[in-house]
């Protein structure tokens, strides 16, 4: 079941995505404002949030999520991308979440691989990881 509504503002998607985690509406809000330039292949602003929400994670998941793509916001697109594109199965994002949450020092996916792929299939898809890294801020 999704919590999305077609009707939703992208203000009342990131609310409802982020469950109210400050770190996740941060996650949510740079999802909105940078998915069409860096998946310009995509629907621009929601397509990652929609993603998401087909795969029913939230709040501290997307946050958890985030960290398993090294606080890198083209890697964790990439990885909502790879799960479209049948790359990779909702149980593998899942069971990477758990593991990180979990405290195991490696989350069992790989992250370079997923980019490799990704950019493979979707030539348009941008940005260097390492120059794209964000922190949400721990105010």
């Amino acid at each position: 079941m999704t919590i999305l509504d077609l009707s939703d503002s992208m203000w009342m998607v990131a609310f409802k995505m982020s469950q109210g985690d400050p770190e996740a509406m941060a996650i949510c809000v740079d999802l909105i404002n940078r998915n069409g330039e860096i998946d310009p292949s995509g629907i621009p602003r929601i397509q990652s949030l929609l993603y998401l929400d087909s795969m029913g994670l939230y709040g501290p998941k997307i946050v958890s999520l985030y960290r398993v793509c090294h606080s890198e916001l083209v890697s964790f697109i990439a990885v909502v991308r790879a799960w479209q594109l049948g790359h990779l199965r909702k149980q593998q994002v899942v069971y990477a979440i758990d593991r990180f949450e979990s405290g195991h020092p490696t989350s069992g996916l790989d992250i370079e691989g997923v980019l490799a792929f990704v950019r493979g299939r979707l030539p348009n898809f941008s940005g260097a990881p390492k120059e794209d890294s964000w922190e949400p801020s721990s105010s």
